[in-house]
């Protein structure tokens, strides 16, 4: 139970996954549609399963992509509390059930990798329903090294696990 709760942790801190991949399994590129997100950015496209592109300069984009930085540089800089804050409290939650505190959860998964996040910005930021999808890039690169979810809670957007099946 601990290593998949932590195994689920880790994977669940963003998801390289490709974005065709549907929670009901259909796949490939989404058709245009006419509805966009309230928030979205001006010209933003809208795929058939709901996903807008939104703006990283304001409104919720903007919001969510400066949690998702904020997130990165904690890991980065290890600091562990500041990285937990930005996590969903039932993730905290969880996360503390397994090692006694989020703070040890999360040093156990990454004392290894902030290196890999040292320098990297906001890419393409997405959203379907409540949830919102932060890439993450090198300095210029277009693929993503790394895939943040974040969800509302409350009146801010905090990272959350998201299941690869459900990535978007």
């Amino acid at each position: 139970m601990r290593t998949a709760m932590l195994l689920i942790a880790a994977i669940g801190c963003g998801s390289s996954a490709p974005r065709t991949t549907s929670p009901t399994g259909s796949s490939g590129p989404g058709t245009a549609s006419a509805s966009v997100a309230p928030d979205a950015a001006p010209g933003a496209r809208s795929s058939a399963r709901g996903i807008s592109h939104l703006s990283s300069a304001d409104g919720d984009g903007a919001r969510a992509a400066a949690v998702a930085m904020t997130y990165i540089r904690a890991i980065t800089a290890r600091k562990w509390n500041d990285a937990c804050a930005a996590r969903v409290a039932r993730e905290r939650k969880e996360l503390a059930d397994v090692e006694g505190s989020c703070e040890a959860a999360l040093r156990g998964l990454f004392t290894n990798r902030p290196a890999a996040f040292a320098n990297l910005d906001v890419g393409d930021v997405r959203r379907r329903g409540d949830q919102i999808a932060v890439d993450l890039v090198q300095p210029g690169q277009d693929q993503p090294v790394e895939t943040l979810f974040l969800e509302r809670e409350g009146a801010s957007w905090q990272v959350t696990d998201l299941d690869d099946r459900y990535a978007f």
